[in-house]
């Protein structure tokens, strides 16, 4: 339990055997004698509370695989005589092959040299140990097998010493200032005593290495060698200052490896000893959401009796999904990466009671206080559905029993992998179905739109920033699908839809138009933010509809991007119903006494008819019907049945607008955007050109014609 080397040095004091020379060996060669690296260390956050408490790192048979990867135990000797050293722990060996002038020591059974790999303890193999250890007090075994190389070198000794190395296996029960306690001898017993001591810390913390709290830690046993203050980040460190009461930072003789070791082995056998999750990287936008459980989709996360009377401790259950209040949940990322749950109706927040770490520990609502207890690590499992971590001790949100039946309580867990731990999140509408323009923040003149048009858009056509125009390749329908929470977007033009080329999860995948299949590719979550726009994450990633670098630029590509919070991400949703469904009449903003009129003798008004401007008459052939659909009006005369059409489909400026039978084709589309000045204008879907008086006259007859909008009187109209 002490430093790496002090642990062998006491104990070579402590004993006295026959075989001095193999005594004097081991003393040296099981020093460390290169200091490890300080890369990364700190002092305060040794090791992560997960990583220490992730017990599922490793099977028997992959522990066994390891040691014997680490020390293949397959040196072959022979000679020597059988000395039996007893096996009150564990093991019978032989002694006395030489080689030179060292001592190695063989197995007497099979010939070999000794190692971990291939001992066993009374019928046990040490793989098999250290295993029922970890699962017994879920402990990380990966914690185990380096706690056996600091304190003995264990993992790697060809040649152990074994009375001394295996019997003290752990260095528990041996402090630096006295010999080592009997009554924890063997190596069975020191496994699991030091796991179940670091369970005891990590369940009910340390003092005075409390997590949280600042302690004087010493750089060695010998107080004089000073030491210094440090903030104990967490639980899992303080049960490592528990185990080795030091610090790296002295010199010389006063100086001590133990946990600097413990850091080194652990990071380069099995990389960061800080990771805080399964997967560090799975980010959940920040909105709300209906959690549902993977064992049934008509159960959900819910306060018991309601939010009325929630309060602190009102316990957390599951309950058949109802959509209200007391099942809505908001996530808030904080910096740590963790989330925190909380309920917006009632303003508190999922708490583990007490901050416990062990099995069947309850689930509460409770005021927020950015403590462990109320912080959660979010992983996303293979099947596409989210387990939630304790932060206290990486036990998971469990439905106790794995039962459905309304009430049943909500727990934590040690992990295992079964729908019981797992969850859906299903976002909550954010907008209204519907069509929309959907513009940047970048530049609210610029929006999406299928590159090349409609009339050549195929599947995998691009989808690209380009500067409003007003056509069917920049309208898109908005549907939410209240099975899973997520929206489609569709060109209604096409009945093509928004998708993620290939399914990609990767940051930079390209958005294109494809036919609807139903796959996450083309399911969107919707984000309102606070500054009224929407942020667009896909299903497949969460990753963000994002502007390449920012551009502004027509034809710019719009792609998948790691949320960043830029205007780039960030989108405004215009409804193209601006007016409800009824007739009107168009008066000019040139003069209040003109409006849009059909030309000639109204009873002989037919196919190509011209338009023009008229004085007000209050003649039925100036009213006009607008109907609304897919975004877009048409415009007709009642009597008549004929709708306002752009001659021959054109798309340049001057071309005439005529009366024409309904064909249901672009050139009778039309845009009906509200102004400012709470005017209209009015602009065909195959162009985006605007209806416009000829030359801005007000004189009767004046043309009706098409031109480029200009945003001056000649294009704005009162209904």
């Amino acid at each position: 339990m002490k430093q790496h080397f002090t642990t062998k040095q006491i104990l070579l004091a402590c004993f006295s055997f026959a075989f001095v020379g193999t005594l004097s060996f081991l003393l040296v060669k099981n020093m460390h004698t290169t200091e490890a690296t300080m890369d990364g260390f700190r002092a305060g956050n040794i090791i992560s509370d997960y990583v220490m408490s992730n017990y599922k790192t490793m099977n028997e048979s992959q522990i066994q695989s390891f040691l014997n990867a680490k020390n293949s135990c397959n040196k072959a000797v022979s000679g020597g005589s059988y000395i039996n050293t007893g096996n009150d722990y564990g093991v019978t060996f032989n002694y006395g092959a030489t080689y030179g002038s060292k001592y190695y020591h063989y197995h007497a059974n099979n010939g070999k040299y000794i190692c971990l790999g291939n001992e066993r303890f009374n019928s046990e193999t040490a793989a098999h140990i250290i295993y029922r250890a970890a699962q017994d007090y879920r402990i990380n075994p990966q914690v185990l097998l380096v706690l056996l190389q600091k304190e003995q070198s264990l993992i790697t000794d060809q040649w152990p010493n074994t009375n001394f190395q295996y019997r003290s296996a752990t260095g528990y029960g041996c402090p630096d200032t006295e010999p080592c306690n009997s009554e924890y001898y063997g190596f069975k017993n020191q496994v699991r005593k030091a796991a179940e001591l670091f369970r005891i810390v990590l369940d009910n913390d340390y003092n005075p290495y409390h997590s949280g709290r600042t302690a004087y830690v010493q750089y060695n046993p010998n107080a004089s060698c000073g030491g210094s203050n440090v903030y104990i980040e967490n639980r899992a460190t303080a049960a490592l200052y528990r185990y080795t009461p030091y610090q790296p930072g002295g010199s010389g003789n006063c100086a001590a490896y133990g946990n600097r070791n413990f850091y080194d082995f652990f990071t380069n056998w099995f990389g960061n000893t800080r990771t805080n999750s399964p997967n560090t990287n799975i980010f959940v936008p920040e909105s709300t959401y209906t959690i549902t459980s993977a064992l049934s989709d008509n159960i959900a996360l819910d306060i018991a009796g309601g939010t009325e009377a929630a309060g602190n401790q009102t316990n957390i259950q599951i309950y058949n999904a109802n959509n209200t209040n007391a099942q809505i949940w908001q996530f808030i990322k904080n910096n740590d990466n963790t989330y925190t749950i909380k309920n917006p109706a009632t303003g508190k927040v999922l708490d583990v009671y007490g901050a416990n770490t062990f099995n069947g520990t309850n689930i509460q609502l409770y005021d927020s206080n950015n403590t462990c207890a109320q912080k959660w690590h979010v992983t996303k499992n293979l099947d596409s559905t989210y387990t939630f971590f304790s932060a206290c001790s990486g036990l998971t949100i469990d439905i106790a029993g794995g039962k459905t039946d309304n009430g049943t309580n909500v727990q934590l867990y040690s992990s295992n992998n079964t729908n019981a731990q797992k969850w859906k999140l299903k976002p909550t509408r954010s907008i209204l179905d519907g069509i929309y323009s959907i513009t940047s923040k970048l530049s609210n003149n610029s929006t999406i739109d299928i590159a090349g048009g409609v009339n050549s858009a195929k599947n995998k056509t691009n989808i690209q920033f380009y500067r409003v125009n007003h056509t069917l390749a920049q309208t898109w329908k908005i549907n939410y699908n209240s099975n899973d929470g997520y929206y489609t977007i569709i060109n209604p033009a096409t009945n093509k839809v928004l998708d993620v080329a290939n399914g990609s999860t990767s940051p930079g995948a390209n958005v294109q138009l494809y036919t609807s299949n139903n796959t996450c590719a083309q399911k969107w979550q919707i984000i309102q933010n606070s500054d009224s726009s929407f942020s667009l994450y896909s299903a497949c990633s969460n990753l963000n509809l994002d502007v390449n670098n920012a551009q502004t630029a027509n034809g710019t590509n719009i792609k998948l991007w790691s949320f960043n919070g830029s205007k780039a991400q960030k989108w405004l949703f215009t409804s193209m119903q601006t007016v409800s469904d009824g007739t009107f009449r168009i008066t000019s903003n040139l003069a209040s006494d003109k409006v849009i009129d059909i030309a000639g003798v109204f009873d002989e008004a037919d196919n190509k008819t011209n338009i023009q401007l008229g004085d007000l008459a209050r003649s039925d052939k100036q009213n006009w019907k607008f109907t609304y659909a897919d975004g877009y009006y048409t415009i007709a005369n009642p009597l008549l049945g004929k709708v306002l059409d752009v001659a021959n489909a054109g798309i340049t400026n001057s071309t005439n607008i005529q009366l024409y039978t309904s064909n249901n084709t672009c050139a009778q589309k039309w845009r009906v955007v509200k102004n400012s000045d709470n005017t209209y204008s009015f602009f065909s879907a195959c162009s985006g050109l605007a209806i416009d008086v000829a030359g801005g006259k007000t004189d009767s007859g004046t043309n009706i014609q098409l031109y480029s909008s200009n945003n001056t009187s000649a294009q704005k109209w009162k209904l």
